[in-house]
């Protein structure tokens, strides 16, 4: 939908700011730009590949937990489970080690 269209725009926008400056201080945008693009195309997916191979657990789950079946707070849970392992397995060494080593590489280089 247009909503998580919008949403993840922004989101993506707001993070390659902030992690620019975290990362690579002083980078010129045009050098890590269109890694961070391929990188959060990498990982959305992730996340969402992820998800899906999870959510065929969620009765397993929510009969383990005693949740009641449909239960948000399982569905809630698939999706953590499923954002936190891509975070830390792919998405922070991916942009920390690819995507802002060439931002790093370069301002180095014009300085």
């Amino acid at each position: 939908t247009y909503a998580n269209g919008g949403g993840l725009l922004a989101s993506t926008t707001i993070n390659f700011g902030m992690q620019r400056a975290v990362f690579a201080p002083g980078a010129a945008m045009s050098n890590v730009i269109y890694r961070y693009v391929i990188a959060e195309a990498i990982i959305v997916a992730s996340q969402q590949g992820v998800f899906l191979g999870l959510l065929p657990f969620q009765r397993r789950i929510e009969q383990y937990v005693g949740a009641e079946e449909d239960s948000g707070m399982v569905m809630a849970g698939i999706r953590s489970a499923s954002q936190a392992s891509v975070f830390a397995l792919i998405s922070f060494p991916l942009r920390r080690h690819w995507v802002f080593q060439a931002g790093k590489a370069a301002a180095s280089k014009a300085a």
